[in-house]
């Protein structure tokens, strides 16, 4: 069904009502969002800020839906990121800056650096979700974080509809959380994630899992994806496809 809003923009995705949420979770939970909007654009943010006064709605941030666990009908407005694109910005002999769109899977983003030739996320090869999402809970694996890398963040602050950039110093990072999990939470919303990358042959090997994979896999010549393919097997190894069998995708 679709909702009587008028949103500003003609191009904005409609705003739809009693919207199915059970493709749309790794848990497949059957549930339902009392307002539903894909955001496809920076455009579509603005009009929803200047259409509806968040701070006397309930919201609810939607990524790739891996750590979202649906118990109930959700009765506000669930906003679904879907802004796409992957850039490189800068390349320099020590560092490549790689700037990538919210909505875009974050395996994507990590295939993408590697067929590129730059380092520093391969360990986090196969975690689920999205590019936006991952800041949030500071994602992390295998030895590699994502503050270890991360330059900066682009977000809006949907009260106001301002666009605002954080350093990685910025965000209150932790062992799995951030501040955009806590006193920000639905604040702001993410729009992009720029990454400090490299082109150097530097690994991060010191788990005894991916050092047995490497041996187990006769990997003889370490490189990213090399490495990337360890970390793939190992986590196909301990968790079903969510496809398959509904799972959180953790580890």
């Amino acid at each position: 069904m679709e909702d009587n809003i008028q949103f500003r923009s003609e191009a904005m995705t409609t705003c739809l009502t009693h919207y199915p949420l059970q493709s749309l979770n790794t848990f497949k939970i059957p549930a339902f969002a009392a307002r539903y909007i894909r955001l496809n654009s920076l455009k579509d943010i603005e009009d929803f800020c200047t259409t509806v006064n968040v701070s006397q709605t309930n919201l609810y941030i939607l990524g790739g839906g891996s750590n979202t666990l649906f118990v109930s009908n959700f009765s506000g407005y669930l906003l679904h990121v879907q802004l796409l694109g992957i850039e490189v910005i800068r390349e320099t002999t020590h560092k490549v800056l790689v700037k990538a769109a919210a909505g875009v899977l974050w395996h994507d983003l990590v295939l993408f650096c590697i067929e590129k030739g730059y380092g520093g996320i391969e360990n986090l090869s196969l975690i689920p979700g999205t590019v936006g999402a991952a800041p949030v809970q500071n994602i992390g694996a295998y030895g590699v974080e994502l503050n270890q890398v991360l330059d900066t963040i682009e977000a809006i602050e949907l009260s106001t509809g301002q666009k605002v950039i954080f350093t990685s110093s910025e965000c209150g990072f932790g062992y799995r959380t951030s501040f955009f999990k806590t006193k920000w939470r639905h604040r702001y919303l993410i729009t992009s994630v720029t990454l400090v990358l490299h082109e150097e042959n530097k690994f991060s090997i010191e788990y005894e899992a991916i050092q047995s994979m490497l041996d187990k896999m006769e990997i003889k010549h370490l490189s990213f994806k090399a490495i990337s393919d360890a970390i793939i097997a190992i986590r196909k190894q301990k968790l079903p496809d969510p496809d398959i069998l509904g799972n959180a995708g953790s580890f």
